[in-house]
């Protein structure tokens, strides 16, 4: 990780271990779960309302590919990237040491 000709705070470049974690399978926007967070008093997770991590309005990722799908499937009269039973492929990467 790092960069030896980035920020300083990349320098050197070094290996770092990152412990087992969590990933969610939907992205969620914090337009979207602010309601919750209204609703339950859950505290909001860190770096909230930090610029970097807080884009308003556009469309997810997810949300952008399933258009793209609906398009082409459109354009071709079926379904592409399903599954036997009709669900989307979806692919997962984990690592852990």
């Amino acid at each position: 990780m790092g960069c030896d000709t980035g920020r300083d705070e990349e320098q050197p470049v070094h290996r770092v271990w990152v412990d087992a974690f969590l990933l969610g399978v939907f992205p969620v926007r914090n337009r979207d779960y602010e309601p919750f967070l209204r609703a339950t008093g859950h505290p909001a997770p860190p770096l909230w309302s930090h610029a970097d991590f807080n884009h308003p309005g556009g469309k997810t990722a997810g949300e952008k590919r399933r258009e793209k799908r609906e398009k082409r499937e459109k354009r071709e009269g079926g379904k592409t990237g399903r599954g036997k039973n009709g669900d989307s492929l979806v692919c997962a990467i984990f690592v852990s040491r």
